[in-house]
């Protein structure tokens, strides 16, 4: 639960411009925020885990799309070959703001391919299937904290 509220705290931080506005200072803000929010994400998913339910991460397309501009722009830009062909990304400097960023990617060997990155969609997205990921938690804390037949309240 702590993780959850300290990636939220990055995530406000974010959002109100607190993190500085130089060139230098939007890019540790926007490595942050997107790495706050995949911690976000496993922190809510291990929060369930811990109480005997399960997220089935595909069926969340807000958080499967967080994470993969997370891996494309900052978790391994340089290059990237896990599963597929290998690919290289940056973050275009110039469109680089608290509003988002242009994420330039070379699937190799095709040309290159520019994909607009909007922040405050990214967020808003992942804030909705957080809440709904903590609304199971909710209520897996409910049925737990119900006594079983014969048990004290």
């Amino acid at each position: 639960m702590d993780a959850i509220e300290d990636t939220e705290m990055a995530i406000e931080a974010y959002e109100s411009r607190h993190c500085g506005t130089g060139k230098g200072a939007l890019y540790v803000a926007t490595y942050g925020l997107l790495q706050a929010m995949v911690v976000q994400q496993d922190a809510a998913r291990h929060l369930l885990t811990a109480l005997g339910e399960d997220v089935d991460l595909p069926s969340l397309p807000q958080l499967v799309k967080v994470r993969d501009i997370r891996n494309r722009a900052v978790g391994h830009p340089t290059k990237r070959d896990r599963q597929r062909a290998a690919s290289y990304h940056f973050i275009s400097r110039d469109s680089l703001s608290y509003e988002g960023f242009e994420l330039t990617s070379w699937p190799a060997p095709r040309h290159k391919e520019t994909e607009p990155v909007h922040t405050h969609e990214c967020i808003r997205g992942q804030r909705k299937a957080i809440v709904g990921i903590l609304s199971k938690a909710e209520a897996a804390l409910r049925r737990l904290a119900k006594p079983g037949k014969g048990e004290q309240p």
